[in-house]
């Protein structure tokens, strides 16, 4: 099954659930105030740094940062 889904789209299964964990990550973070570490075990990582992972790696920023700029606070404003 994996050999198809890496076939068909290009991606391991692994990195398509990250994907799919970042994007979740995204529209909470953008549509609620909950906590970083609450959005992190909503989107099924339970150690604290795999949130921040995800978004370093794909997005070459923190969660944090991400947050900030999406509500219009980045840090060169201040």
């Amino acid at each position: 099954m994996s050999n198809l889904i890496k076939k068909r789209t290009g991606k391991t299964f692994k990195e398509l659930v990250e994907l799919r964990r970042l994007d979740m990550a995204e529209n909470l973070i953008i549509k609620t105030n909950l906590r970083l570490d609450e959005i992190n075990q909503m989107i099924g990582y339970h150690d604290s740094t795999s949130l921040y992972r995800i978004f370093k790696k794909h997005l070459n920023m923190t969660p944090a940062v991400y947050r900030d700029e999406v509500r219009g606070h980045s840090k060169k404003d201040s």
